[in-house]
């Protein structure tokens, strides 16, 4: 039978009145990071890339081309051809990337499966094949063979990586430190192949498409300076109280000069539509953007011309009333378009086009109301303010389409060179 040690009270003073308390547990260290991305910030790469995209393809191509090539690729859904510089390594015939923003947009979704490309190598276009390589251990695999290859210092220049290498990381460790990291193997064809690099005649539909899309922003750029400048020549006119048609009323001094401003205003939109729908690709609410921007065009022209108001003086006019009705049409028009171009692009466009989208709405209907005030002889002493603001609300959206269809030197992402 056994026999309880007896304990001993400690001499030397009273006992302790705190409790003991148990040492503390040792806790793992966590390991260190093995990989820190040291790509450029995308927000810096958005003004440098077009820069690096001229420097490649100009005679100094010399001064970036042993790091940096031009990639062009073909949007599945869309249809748009954009070209990005990216930053490679050389791998026997084929060029290794590395694509590190896994929080935004990537560009080289559009290469999942293996796709066609063309790329822009030490000053001459030729034509590959790219493939995407996301498997975190086909990753970490082919990032181990890149760093036997050309060690560990000039892997992590290479591939915007620091790369923490001592201990050497498991491929394990390696694959959970480059979660994110895709790599995309571009492999240029064979001799010969750089003729049908760039698709006959690709460089003059861009170059046409910039000048028809640049049209609209022309467009409202020519519509609010020749209002400002028609309202100065107007002697009595004021542009918070008188609206904008009264500038081409029949009998109002300053008809012929907005006359001749109707008819390249228009046109101007018009080619805009053309602009955007030869930029639709397969999109089909981009043909529908381009087609209602045309019909605006149009009945805006009618509005101006043909089914101009008469003066203020001239009450209970036909020619007002008819006027108003295509000012109506015109208004509904610009609203359809607005809502449908909502979805030509992401987002944040979206977002903007549908806050467009209700100002035109609140401002049309206050628009509407001093109309009907000045009908039945009120004061309406804010129509040409509130109609202004409904106007160049427009004007700014037009603008900011024609911009968004621009044919991109970068990519949609604003992901930068790598």
């Amino acid at each position: 039978m056994s026999r309880a040690t007896p304990t001993r009270e400690p001499t030397g003073g009273p006992p302790s009145s705190e409790p003991v308390r148990p040492p503390p547990l040792a806790q793992p260290d966590a390991p260190p990071p093995v990989v820190v991305s040291r790509a450029p910030d995308p927000r810096v790469m958005r003004f440098v890339n077009p820069v690096m995209a001229a420097l490649l393809r100009s005679p100094l191509h010399g001064l970036l081309s042993r790091q940096v090539f031009l990639l062009t690729v073909t949007g599945r859904r869309s249809g748009r051809r954009f070209t990005l510089p990216l930053g490679y390594v050389p791998d026997g015939a084929a060029l290794l990337v590395v694509s590190q923003h896994a929080d935004q947009k990537r560009w080289w979704r559009n290469l999942r499966g293996g796709a066609p490309v063309a790329l822009h190598l030490r000053g001459c276009w030729a034509t590959g094949r790219a493939e995407v390589i996301e498997a975190p251990m086909a990753v970490a695999a082919e990032i181990e063979r890149l760093i036997a290859r050309l060690g560990p210092r000039e892997a992590s220049t290479r591939l915007y990586l620091g790369l923490d290498t001592t201990p050497p990381p498991t491929r394990e460790q390696l694959a959970r430190a480059l979660h994110g990291v895709v790599l995309v193997r571009v492999t240029p064809d064979g001799p010969g192949a750089s003729a049908a690099a760039v698709p006959p005649g690709q460089a003059g539909r861009d170059t046409v498409r910039r000048v028809l899309l640049g049209c609209g922003v022309l467009s409202s750029a020519l519509y609010i300076a020749s209002d400002v400048y028609a309202w100065t020549r107007y002697p009595g006119y004021s542009p918070v109280s008188q609206a904008f048609s009264e500038l081409l009323a029949e009998g109002a001094p300053t008809r012929p000069f907005m006359l001749a401003v109707v008819w390249p205003y228009n046109l101007l939109v018009a080619a805009l539509g053309v602009g955007v729908w030869l930029g639709a690709g397969a999109a089909r609410i981009r043909r529908l953007t381009g087609a209602l921007l045309l019909l605006y065009a149009f009945v805006s022209l009618l509005g101006g011309t043909v089914f101009q108001m008469d003066p203020r003086e001239v009450e209970g006019s036909v020619r007002t009333a008819v006027h108003e009705w295509v000012t109506a049409a015109m208004v509904l028009t610009l609203l359809l378009t607005v809502a449908v171009g909502a979805f030509a692009h992401g987002v944040r466009f979206r977002v903007y086009s549908f806050t467009t989208l209700l100002a035109i709405l609140v401002f049309a209907g206050l628009t509407f109301q001093q109309v009907a005030q000045l009908q039945a002889h009120q004061p309406a002493p804010w129509l040409g303010l509130i109609e202004r603001v409904n106007i160049y609300a427009w004007m700014l959206w037009v603008a900011v389409l024609a911009r968004s269809f621009w044919p991109s030197q970068t990519p949609p992402s604003g992901e930068g060179a790598r």
